[in-house]
């Protein structure tokens, strides 16, 4: 009941400043510009209330919306209210709201305290998820060490705000102290690694999938347009970074919703598979389209209409050859087992359809047991019947 006492009230106050943050941001939106995404708004025409509403509000309103409704269902998990403390601590912290508040004395140090909490549940949760124990020991003292640096310097979060916003230069001691945070939560990522590898069961490996892997590409994305604004590279492709990783944003909170609400999970194998299989199916699509009704035409100097007419007829004749063969590679690449696994069945109902030896079938049929499930033993019983 403590617990639970606690999670509402740091929910419940964090959500109601964001809220304001938010109002405030809205009438006077300079205020929450990020310098690293309000240039890309501006060049293609869009204004900083929908930068605002698209990089900030939306995201956090996901993570609210999927913390309440497992706090209503899942209260009685420790690790449920960790991942949801955690999601609702570093969004809080991540949409900048706090930065509204600079002139309120007790407010003031809202933004160093959240990315704290934040920093500290983060290295807990990827040391404690899915099942509450560290794994390996070892990984117990990430959250220690992450505790140490941040006392050596507890303006770390307003500083490492205005490096990704590109609005401030780093010391040589803070981009030091950014260098070891990236270590340790790579330590926490490789860390589920090992877990996932040699100690978790079938259900927590798919729930490792649904939340470490958004996870981990976010932080790897956000960690790059982080050197690179430490390391002087380039700020238009940090900018870039930051705007293509909105989206992870809000898959986040949903795949912990997942992870944590069913317990049979969907494969997200198969949904990662799928997703990619598509997007390269369109690329080579969009690649023969361009080429046909648009590099063509500039390159012979031809009727264009006629170059479009015949590109459609072609991307949708090469739709369904491309469609199957690329699906297969993709599948094929993320899990050669099953898709062997597969190719066999397939082979095999192919070749009974035709065949009315029963002994053929029953040879057939102990094969493929022995290529796919390789038991130790195996036997094969026929029942016969009479008819009189």
């Amino acid at each position: 009941l403590v617990v639970r006492a606690i999670w509402l009230i740091v929910a419940v106050g964090l959500t109601s400043l964001v809220a304001y943050g938010f109002v405030k941001a809205y009438q006077d939106p300079q205020l929450l510009s990020i310098s690293a995404l309000s240039e890309l708004f501006t060049q293609f025409n869009l204004g900083l209330p929908l930068m605002i509403t698209v990089a900030l509000v939306g995201p956090y309103a996901a993570v609210v919306i999927v913390s309440s409704i497992v706090f209503t269902r899942k209260s009685d998990d420790p690790m449920a209210l960790i991942l949801t403390g955690t999601l609702l601590v570093f969004y809080a912290y991540a949409t900048r709201t706090f930065i509204a508040y600079k002139d309120t004395v007790v407010l003031d140090q809202l933004l160093d305290v959240t990315f704290v909490l934040s920093a500290v549940l983060l290295s807990l949760t990827l040391g404690l998820f899915p099942n509450g124990v560290f794994v390996p020991r070892s990984v117990m003292w990430l959250s220690p060490a992450m505790v140490s640096m941040l006392l050596l310097n507890p303006k770390m979060g307003s500083a490492l705000m205005g490096a990704i916003d590109q609005s401030a230069n780093l010391t040589g001691g803070t981009r030091t102290m950014t260098y070891g945070f990236a270590g340790i939560w790579f330590l926490g990522v490789l860390a589920q690694a090992i877990r996932y590898r040699t100690h978790s069961t079938p259900i927590e490996k798919q729930q490792t999938k649904w939340v470490i892997a958004p996870l981990a590409l976010w932080i790897t994305m956000i960690l790059a347009a982080l050197t690179l604004s430490v390391a002087g590279g380039s700020e238009r492709l940090a900018s870039w970074i930051i705007l293509l990783s909105l989206p992870i944003n809000f898959l986040i909170p949903i795949s912990l919703g997942i992870a944590v609400m069913k317990y049979r999970l969907y494969e997200i194998d198969k949904i990662v598979s799928r997703t990619l299989g598509y997007a390269l199916v369109v690329g080579i699509l969009a690649l023969v389209y361009g080429t046909g009704a648009v590099w063509l035409p500039s390159r012979f100097a031809g009727e264009s209409s006629l170059f479009i007419a015949t590109s459609t007829l072609v991307v949708v004749g090469l739709f369904n050859p491309i469609r199957h063969r690329v699906l297969r590679w993709v599948d094929r690449l993320f899990y050669r087992s099953s898709f062997d696994t597969t190719m066999v069945v397939e082979d095999f109902s192919g070749r009974i359809r035709d065949q009315t030896d029963p002994t053929v079938v029953a040879n057939d049929l102990i094969d493929i047991v022995n290529k796919t499930m390789q038991p130790s033993s195996i036997g094969l019983w026929v029942r016969s019947t009479t008819r009189v």
